[in-house]
């Protein structure tokens, strides 16, 4: 189980902002829910994410996230 909070930043053309709540089962859905959320602010269907950076077409950065674990 993966839980706690993301916050992101600066994401897409709006520069949205925003922070949710995550549990995922495992890394596969984390990764899923996090792309279903950014795609709310985003037009692309080419999103990665990685290091803390949101990345659209594989080169250009569009946006900021971090993830605060909640331990257990």
């Amino acid at each position: 189980m993966i839980e706690g909070k993301v916050r992101y930043w600066d994401l897409g053309r709006g520069k949205a902002s925003g922070i949710f709540d995550i549990k995922a089962t495992d890394e596969e859905d984390f990764n899923f829910q996090l792309e279903k959320e950014f795609r709310k602010h985003l037009m692309s269907n080419d999103i990665s994410f990685a290091n803390g950076e949101v990345v659209v077409g594989g080169f250009r950065k569009v946006g900021n996230f971090e993830f605060i674990a909640k331990e257990k």
